[in-house]
């Protein structure tokens, strides 16, 4: 078996309650997964399963080809910054990343070297005679991942690292984590419920539901290409419409009540019958040829307008308009349709 982590259908059961149940991912050494979903989905557990920290009720984990599935924490050689980030307070930052080091009865020489590159990796070097309570939330973090990395652990865990801190700090952070994470080609597990955070760090995305694995990819691909109602909804779909697949000449078309007819892609093999229709709002574009309406609501994100368009035959459609489109304005006519090409048909 291949380098990296392999979790072969692998459960979690607390008496009658099934937490996590035949979860099943292969992520290539050094890489970066993101376990992605809502609160209680069971993403946490399956991070603490590869951790040692869960034992599993069934199935395997498997780390760069060794089956660890009943190997103790200390010995898988993972490492995990928690969410709370769980420095020592009474520590300088010097003595917390030495830490690890100094339990695996490393000399002082090797430790004070090891101790010294990892800060500078996380750019804390002058910061090591201080205590966590006179860092920042970021420096925080930094040593913690500096806690992690200096023991050279094969996977690194990440337990919703960024959820403390604020906007742009947590945007600075992450990409400072994602080149890290880069530079040192270290396999990683991240969990979070930030579908914005998971498509700008990862390689694969897992999106979990349910203790189940919805949607497994790259990131790209489980935006574009959605397989359900959930995984839709979970990356910001915000239109998803009821309706019925049939053929239209020689193409197809998706007919929503409430909305109108939308052209297929022609490289669609759905057959006709019921089904949903998932359009981000980036998929919908102003066409004088497309269904009529008015914008009743619209809001500036940074780069664009987010706008909510009632349509003359009922429905509501969101899309993205330029900020320097007038006719992102409440009030303005428009005419929508979509891009056939970024159509999604999901089950009914």
């Amino acid at each position: 078996m291949s380098d990296g982590v392999h979790l072969q259908d692998i459960g979690k059961d607390y008496d009658t309650v099934t937490a996590v149940d035949q979860v099943a991912l292969d992520l290539p050494k050094g890489t970066l997964l993101t376990l992605l979903g809502p609160s209680g989905c069971g993403k946490t557990t399956v991070l603490r399963m590869i951790a040692g920290f869960v034992d599993p009720s069934r199935g395997k984990i498997v780390l760069d080809g060794t089956d660890v599935t009943r190997v103790p924490p200390e010995k898988r050689g993972t490492a995990m910054v928690f969410q709370n980030y769980a420095l020592f307070p009474h520590m300088t930052v010097f003595d917390n990343v030495a830490f690890g080091l100094r339990l695996r009865r490393q000399k002082r020489a090797a430790i004070a070297n090891k101790v010294k590159a990892a800060l500078d990796l996380v750019h804390l070097a002058d910061f090591a005679k201080r205590y966590p309570a006179e860092l920042s939330g970021g420096q925080q973090q930094r040593a913690a991942l500096a806690r992690c990395l200096v023991i050279e652990p094969r996977v690194l865990l990440l337990d919703e690292p960024f959820g403390a801190l604020d906007r742009h700090l947590r945007e600075s952070m992450q990409t400072e984590l994602r080149k890290l994470q880069q530079q040192l080609a270290i396999t990683t597990v991240l969990v979070t419920h930030d579908q914005q955070e998971a498509l700008a760090l990862s390689d694969y995305v897992a999106v979990m539901n349910r203790g189940r694995v919805e949607q497994f990819g790259p990131p790209r691909e489980v935006y574009d290409r959605p397989r359900s109602r959930f995984v839709a909804d979970f990356m910001g779909v915000s239109n998803v419409l009821a309706g019925r697949v049939r053929v239209h000449g020689e193409g197809r078309i998706f007919e929503a009540t409430g909305y109108g007819a939308f052209r297929l892609s022609e490289n669609g093999t759905e057959g006709e019958g019921d089904a949903l229709l998932a359009l981000r709002p980036d998929a919908l574009r102003l066409d004088p040829e497309g269904l009529p309406g008015v914008v009743h609501f619209s809001a500036l994100t940074g780069a664009h307008y987010v706008c909510e368009v009632r349509l003359d035959a009922g429905g509501e459609l969101t899309l993205n308009l330029p900020r320097s489109d007038p006719r992102s304005a409440p009030g303005s006519r428009i005419n929508v349709s979509a891009d056939p090409a970024e159509a999604v048909i999901l089950p009914a």
